[in-house]
């Protein structure tokens, strides 16, 4: 067979070898039968139903946020490189004139055909793109390499498989065509931070230079530059999805970096279990602050155009560029919007949201509307409202440049003027909350917030604006202008709501405000326990009515995941075990019982065995001795006095063999009876700590202890120590 038909798809078998040589396995089957007998509109239902990574991975219609930005005409052609399952391929087929997919797997290709049956210009390639490459007879205005570059060795025999790969595709490209790739950073700072290597479920391996790895590689920014240059191409503009580009939530470039305190989305480990020895979002700012944000991204969008193409005229394809992309479609399609931050070529910036859906260009087109009426409603305040204007399908807004409230906050909340933060927010409540209005409940409130009932009477505005929270606030004069108002209503909203979002959203906005969470902000602004608790069913009620019956990402996370290894109170944990063990302290009884006014402190290793030479001072009656300052197992090895072996107690158990466990932090080893008043006592004992499930399996064993060397348990904890105390 050397054709075959799935709708209006085509696939192409000239090349194909008969054998898939690229599978994800038996779930390939599971994700066949999906795109066979579910429409698109039910993969949202099937993601949630299934609570698979691979599931959610595959059909997720988060997965086109990395190219659905991206400018194409309706007469451009286009060839996806390795488009696997069809996760970003339906978002090709609806803007460009042709797609072309090259893929290695026959079941996948089918996969992505029965997904796309419905688009007549899709075409399928079956087979290696080494041995398809040189058959290719047009020319594409755009080729995509998502998540495929790092596998260039599958492809391309040689060398220099990846230069080879990437001179092949060049030749490919029409005059002023475009080359874009998504790929990992091998330095991305979620690796730093404990994330496994994507490809390899390896820590480190990237970091490291793949030493245990010869299939895959990523790159970091610099070396994926000089490759790009290596293969011919010319002009590159560098991008950075946010979290990454497999669910990217925003898409940076040079000329829109982020800003101190927006990348606090970092658990994004869907896949596997990782680590997390650091807080990423304050390495994040950080970086920011250093100007390192764009070598530790966790990803990077690349567009490349050929050396030779750069002189074409690409003025058609798109008047203004687009330098930020920000995504809110984990919701309800109805709600769903893009956001592009877009500039001309004379410098003048404009804001424009678009649909993600068919079904949102109603809720885009009603942002003039809302416009309208909050400028009517504030007006004669210091609050105003960025203008919005429609065009085609598209609002449109004025660039506005400046500092957030929320930026101001932050920077007094780094210096602890905390007077002054509470300052700057009452200024700004008092900017909208002043109204003679008396809230009534409309069907309109009823709808959105269900059903509510308060304490007191509620002041509130004509129209309200609940999304009015600090970082939709850019300072402007000696007011604010109201650059989001996506979430206003023509039907009064309680004020005090509108000042507990700004509240809640900015205190758990960023953990560096976790400081903030203990000072009672809300009651402090006049918000009583009773409304905190009637505002937090309110929100809960705006979330559903924003979600619909969308289940987002985050939901899915804990059924998905396999969690996160939380580091740093390991260490803390270790760290303080380590402590206890290199202090060793000795109490001499002189007549007077054991005390402070005579004994003598021993800073020792931690770790195998010690030795101390104790010095008795002259006229002590009896010694004790403390080999630590943690729950421990103590084995005394040698124990004498001028050649006399010494008779210990303990405030442990003594195991059959001699050994002592210490189920407390006060170990005591105590001698009651010294043959000389003087001298030197010689010591040698081993110590190691005595934690966790260890020390319940080892203390609780029908009341009784056993010699550890001999049990299940003892052989658990030899496993499972630090390596240094082996």
């Amino acid at each position: 067979m050397e054709r075959e038909q799935i709708g209006k798809a085509v696939l192409d078998y000239h090349f194909y070898t008969g054998e898939d040589k690229y599978t994800d396995g038996a779930i390939e089957d599971e994700m066949l039968e999906i795109a066979k007998n579910c429409a698109p509109e039910e993969y949202d239902r099937v993601i949630t139903e299934k609570k698979s990574w691979p599931i959610l991975y595959h059909f997720s219609a988060l997965r086109e946020n990395i190219i659905s930005w991206f400018p194409l005409k309706k007469t451009d052609r286009v060839l996806e490189i390795g488009g696997g399952p069809g996760a970003i391929t339906g978002a090709l087929c609806r803007s460009a004139a042709e797609v072309t997919c090259i893929d290695l797997s026959r079941k996948r290709c089918l996969i992505n055909a029965y997904r796309h049956r419905d688009c007549e210009n899709l075409t399928f390639l079956v087979g290696n793109f080494q041995d398809i490459e040189p058959k290719l007879e047009q020319k594409y205005d755009l080729i995509t390499l998502i998540g495929v570059l790092e596998y260039a060795q599958f492809s391309i025999q040689g060398e220099n498989p990846f230069t080879e790969y990437l001179s092949r595709i060049r030749t490919h490209l029409a005059p002023g065509g475009r080359l874009v790739i998504a790929i990992e950073n091998r330095l991305g700072l979620k690796y730093w931070a404990g994330a496994t290597e994507d490809h390899t479920g390896l820590y480190f391996e990237g970091l490291e230079g793949y030493p245990t790895t010869d299939y895959v590689r990523t790159f970091s920014k610099p070396e994926l530059e000089a490759l790009l240059r290596q293969s011919g191409y010319g002009k590159l503009d560098f991008y950075y999805p946010y979290p990454d580009y497999k669910f990217p939530e925003q898409i940076y470039s040079k000329n829109r970096l982020p800003k101190k305190g927006e990348l606090n989305r970092n658990r994004q480990n869907l896949d596997r279990e990782r680590m997390q020895l650091f807080s990423e979002e304050r390495v994040y700012d950080s970086l920011l602050e250093s100007g390192l944000f764009e070598q530790f991204s966790n990803s990077f969008f690349v567009i490349a155009e050929d050396k030779a193409g750069l002189a074409v005229d690409n003025s058609e394809k798109t008047a203004y560029h687009c330098g930020y992309v920000k995504y809110s479609n984990e919701r309800s399609r109805k709600f769903c919007i893009r956001t592009q931050i877009e500039t001309a070529e004379n410098g003048c910036r404009r804001v424009r949201k678009f649909a993600a859906y068919p079904q949102a260009e109603g809720h885009v087109k009603g942002l003039y509307e809302k416009y309208c009426g909050l400028e009517r409603d504030l007006s004669g305040t210091k609050l105003r409202v960025n203008p919005c204007t429609i065009e085609g399908e598209t609002a449109v807004f004025p660039f506005l440049a400046g500092r957030t409230l929320e930026e101001e906050l932050d920077e007094l909340l780094e210096k602890k003027q905390f007077e002054a933060l509470l300052g700057k927010i009452q200024s700004y409540f008092a900017f909208f909350s002043e109204s003679e209005e008396t809230f009534q409940m409309t069907a309109g409130f009823r709808r959105v917030f269900g059903e509510v009932f308060f304490e007191r009477p509620q002041p509130c505005r004509k129209i309200s604006d609940v999304d009015m929270i600090f970082s939709n606030a850019v300072a402007v004069g000696d007011g604010y202008e109201l650059i989001d108002y996506e979430w206003t209503f023509d039907f009064p909203v309680p004020l005090r709501f509108l000042q507990y979002r700004c509240l809640y959203y900015y205190i758990l906005g960023n953990s560096k405000r976790d400081e903030l969470v203990h000072q009672n902000l809300y009651e402090l602004f006049g918000i009583t326990e009773t409304e905190r608790e009637t505002f937090a069913q309110m929100e809960h009620r705006f979330q559903a009515y924003i979600l619909g019956t969308y289940t987002p990402v985050w939901k899915l996370y804990d059924d998905i995941s396999e969690g996160v290894l939380p580091v740093l109170p390991l260490v803390e944990k270790e760290r303080k075990y380590a402590h206890a063990m290199r202090r060793v302290e000795v109490y001499f009884d002189d007549g007077r019982g054991f005390g402070t006014w005579s004994w003598k402190k021993y800073q020792v290793p931690g770790e195998g065995e010690v030795s101390l030479r104790i010095e008795l001072p002259e006229g002590t009656k009896a010694l004790r001795i403390d080999p630590c300052e943690a729950k421990c197992v103590v084995r005394v090895k040698h124990l004498s006095l001028k050649g006399y072996a010494l008779a210990l107690q303990a405030n442990g158990e003594q195991a059959p063999n001699g050994d002592y466990v210490f189920d407390t932090e006060d170990p005591q080893l105590v001698i009651h009876k010294l043959p000389y008043q003087d001298g030197i006592v010689e010591l040698t004992f081993l110590a190691q700590p005595l934690t966790g499930l260890v020390r319940e399996t080892v203390l609780a064993q029908n009341g009784r202890i056993r010699w550890m060397e001999q049990t299940k348990a003892w052989k658990l904890y030899q496993k499972i120590k630090p390596e240094g105390r082996r």
